[in-house]
């Protein structure tokens, strides 16, 4: 019998030690810039990828449910650094926690090991001297997908055409000029209202990661928001889409709670679910409120647009435009049922996952290469002159 338990014991030894553990290499330094919305570049601390420029925020950071989970993190800087995950649960016993931090003197590597546990963004940043480094810049979202990469809010959860993951913050331009020291912190007065470090008018890159693509044929949009800077936000969302709550803070929201307006304080990160109601263009907002007194310092706004999709009667309900056929095998033909827009017409197209695979000039009635798309569903944008958008239609690739 005592023979039997030692190779039980070896035999559960070798199986966890054979678990796959994902690993994850880091850099911090603090001699990097970023260029800023206006223009304008301002100094950065910074974690990023090994060989990568710096930047803010960091590199998104994504396992799957279950990992384990290794983070190595190389100091390459002259200042001690640490990588905390914020709020990530009862796993905290190496991930930087501020109280009892695992500090990377310069020229070190440090391990921070942990077990994704739950799905979710979570709020990476540098727990020294908080807020001070954070502020400068280090701070990212580490994402933790529904294991097997199905697309699902959670395990068991609702399902998601496309996802996106955005991480508020906010930059106060004297801080990064001139680092305050501990103990001594001036007045926080951001310049700077950030949406995965853009604002304005970059936000309205539809092939980024911050504007919502579209909505196709109805399909939800997934959009986790995590809240890394100070003071309340809002996210107010457009009648166009119905917007519930499916995950708050790496925990299912059941029931799903239908919102109009997300209230997000420091920290907090939620999951919405998107579902198309009307055809349209029309923004989310974020509102950005000062820590006390409460008064609005800035309102971001992310463009959204949607478009239902039936090839059976665009015509009759009066659409502009018509592409045929569909579903398709090697051209695709765009009809304008009205006058054609005069001058360049352009066509881009996307792939389900957001990628532009064909971008290009047409006349009208021309034909669109496609024999070479793979076979799956795809997005055909249609825009004139000063890249304004005409119409924007799905097709199947046969």
């Amino acid at each position: 019998m005592k023979n039997w338990s030692v190779w039980i014991v070896f035999f559960l030894s070798a199986s966890l030690s054979a678990q796959p553990v994902k690993t994850i290499e880091l850099t911090t330094s603090e001699d990097g810039t970023v260029e800023m919305p206006d223009g304008s570049n301002l100094p950065v601390w910074s974690f990023q990828i090994p060989g990568s420029p710096a930047g803010y925020p960091g590199p998104r950071l994504v396992v799957e449910e279950g990992d384990s989970v290794r983070v190595g993190v190389y100091n390459a800087g002259s200042m001690a650094h640490t990588f905390h995950l914020h709020g990530f649960g009862s796993d905290t016993s190496n991930n930087g926690e501020p109280m009892n931090p695992l500090i990377v003197q310069p020229g070190n590597t440090g391990v921070f090991s942990f077990r994704a546990n739950a799905v979710g963004d979570y709020y990476y940043h540098c727990g020294l001297q908080n807020p001070i480094h954070g502020q400068m810049g280090m701070a990212g979202l580490l994402t933790v997908l529904v294991a097997g990469g199905e697309k699902r809010v959670y395990t068991g959860g609702p399902k998601f055409f496309k996802d996106y993951h955005w991480l508020l913050g906010e930059i106060d331009k004297e801080w990064r000029l001139n680092p305050p020291k501990p103990g001594n912190l001036p007045s926080f007065l951001p310049d700077y209202f950030l949406i995965n470090g853009r604002s304005g008018d970059a936000l309205g890159d539809y092939t980024g990661d911050v504007a919502i693509l579209t909505a196709l044929d109805q399909l939800p949009v997934f959009l986790t928001v995590t809240h890394s800077g100070v003071g309340r936000r809002e996210v107010v969302f457009p009648e166009m889409v119905l917007a519930t709550v499916v995950v708050r803070n790496g925990e299912p929201q059941i029931p799903a709670m239908l919102i109009d307006t997300l209230d997000l304080l420091p920290g907090e990160s939620f999951g919405v679910m998107l579902q198309p109601a009307l055809n349209g263009e029309d923004s989310i907002r974020v509102n950005y409120y000062a820590p006390a007194p409460e008064v609005l310092w800035y309102q971001n706004a992310a463009a959204i647009y949607i478009q239902h999709h039936s090839a059976t009667s665009e015509a009759a309900a009066g659409n502009p435009v018509q592409i045929l056929p569909n579903p398709v095998a090697d051209f695709l033909t765009v009809q304008f049922h009205a006058q054609p827009p005069k001058g360049k017409i352009e066509v881009e197209i996307f792939s389900e996952a957001g990628d532009s695979v064909l971008r290009q000039d047409i006349s009208p009635d021309q034909r669109i290469p496609v024999q070479r798309l793979a076979t799956g569903i795809y997005f055909l944008k249609i825009m004139g002159e000063n890249g304004r958008i005409i119409a924007g239609r799905t097709f199947v690739k046969k």
